[in-house]
């Protein structure tokens, strides 16, 4: 699969946060002719956080399987957490000994009172797979690896969700891309325009003897926009560790934080393997993360004279996943008696920004902060690229500038990057002479782009819109590198 990759511009920061704002503030209260000034101490309207201190994620919703209305496994569908919430899945998964919430502790497969389950995970007669039994003791075993993964202190009584893909329905194949786990009711967000992202618990088995692996992808959803928050699948098998000899299994907190400003949102969990054999994995403790990073508000000094001036500091410190924080605005009104100075000489070491510090006024804010992933701008993007006939030429390349995308065409994104490269398979597009490759939106393929990438366009790199964004300010001469 040829794979386009945008060699962005880098700029050195620090890993943990950044000084947002620096700006010489002047005091403006005035005294009678004749009383002496008393000193003013500059008191920040905000709480400081720990500047320099990343800090754990706030959970807004957590879900572990534990509320489980019965003595025996049970479908996913029949399931209430502690909050009310409950959850739904494609039809490939509430089958082929999929979608139980079953703990070690439950009868193993020998046993009648799990006839149904072992039904469930039994394939056809001569079709492949393990027997119902075999299989429906794995799933025992994969959550008693996620229960040896949270530190319960009886891995043996943890619940997990079951994906086992073992039983008699498509040979057990339950198809790419297929939903596991979607919320069915929206999660309240109690304060606008923070970073969510989530972090759910996976095991595996089998990773050895197979290579279809579970490749898990995650999406925050807002109303019916299904808004992808990893920038790869999750595969439990190469990035979990081995928690008990044959399973392996991982806390896996997704890597693309969405800067979310709507009053609810939902979760769901896509497997885009499709197949049956291998594929076979668990889940549990669902968590949805408020990563948004931490202000810090100090004054230098902290007391001054009337007239005098002091150094307004905010610092802006990320939360310790160190995940990319990007396009986040701020704006301080400054307490009554104090303007900036003039010059109001406002700064930043932030990754990004524009500083907006009036001289002599009284507010200092920025727009289009960033905080890169430890420390580095280091994106990645599912694309549309040339299809077999019309591939993307493969080779060095460089942005040559930008352009707005066509009036009344929102496909093509919010703007065109037009690079260097020139298709090779056509010599004239839609008579213009010549068939420059550009870098623009999906043009109504999202669904197609998916996950994965797809072999799409004539030769042009499509992309999600979100995706595009990002490379809003690359400069012309930025290399650009397509390989193969």
């Amino acid at each position: 699969m040829i794979r386009p990759l945008t060699r962005l511009v880098r700029t050195r920061v620090a890993i943990l946060g950044c000084v947002l704002l620096t700006a010489a503030l002047a005091g403006v209260a005035s005294h009678p002719a004749g009383t002496a000034a008393a000193p003013a101490r500059a008191t920040p309207e905000t709480v400081p956080g720990s500047p320099g201190s990343p800090q754990p994620p706030s959970p807004v919703f957590t879900e572990n399987f534990e509320n489980r209305q019965s003595t025996l496994p049970v479908r996913l569908a029949d399931y209430t957490g502690t909050t009310g919430m409950t959850y739904t899945a494609d039809p490939p998964w509430p089958v082929n000994c999929n979608g139980w919430i079953a703990a070690f502790d439950d009868p193993p497969g020998t046993n009648s009172a799990v006839a149904p389950q072992v039904r469930d995970c039994t394939p056809l007669p001569g079709e492949p797979g393990s027997s119902g039994q075999t299989a429906w003791n794995q799933v025992r075993q994969l959550s008693r690896a996620l229960g040896q993964l949270n530190g319960s202190t009886d891995p043996n009584a943890d619940h997990a969700v079951s994906a086992y893909t073992n039983g008699p329905v498509n040979n057990g194949n339950p198809g790419a891309d297929k939903v596991e786990f979607h919320t069915e009711q929206p999660i309240p967000i109690t304060a606008r325009g923070r970073f969510l992202t989530f972090s759910v618990n996976a095991a595996e088995t089998g990773c050895t003897a197979n290579h279809n692996h579970a490749l898990l992808n995650y999406f925050l959803v807002d109303g019916t926009t299904s808004i992808p928050v990893n920038d790869q699948p999750i595969d439990p098998c190469t990035r979990g560790t081995q928690v008990s000899p044959g399973y392996f299994a991982g806390t896996f907190t997704w890597d693309e934080p969405l800067l979310f400003t709507g009053d609810a949102v939902g979760l769901k969990m896509v497997n885009a393997q499709g197949s049956g054999n291998g594929n076979d994995h668990a889940f549990d403790d669902i968590r949805l993360l408020d990563v948004t990073p931490q202000l810090g508000k100090s004054f230098t000094p902290d007391r001054t004279e009337v007239d005098g001036s002091s150094v307004l500091t905010l610092t802006i410190t990320n939360t310790d996943d160190l995940l990319a924080k990007e396009g986040w605005p701020f704006t301080d009104t400054l307490p009554a008696g104090l303007t900036l100075t003039t010059p109001a000489d406002a700064r930043t070491d932030c990754a990004a920004g524009t500083v907006h510090a009036t001289d002599g006024g009284s507010s200092i804010g920025i727009t289009g902060g960033a905080l890169y992933r430890r420390g580095r701008l280091v994106p990645s993007a599912r694309a549309g690229v040339g299809a077999p006939d019309d591939p993307t030429p493969v080779g060095h390349f460089f942005v040559a500038f930008d352009q707005p995308a066509p009036a009344g065409e929102p496909g093509y994104g919010p703007f065109i990057v037009v690079t260097s490269a020139h298709s090779e398979a056509i010599s004239d597009w839609a008579g213009s002479g010549d068939a420059v490759v550009g870098i623009r939106g999906p043009l109504g393929e999202d669904g197609r782009i998916g996950t994965a990438g797809a072999r799409i366009s004539h030769g042009c790199i499509r992309l999600h819109d979100r995706s595009l964004r990002r490379l809003k300010g690359v400069p012309p001469g930025t290399p650009i590198d397509v390989l193969r």
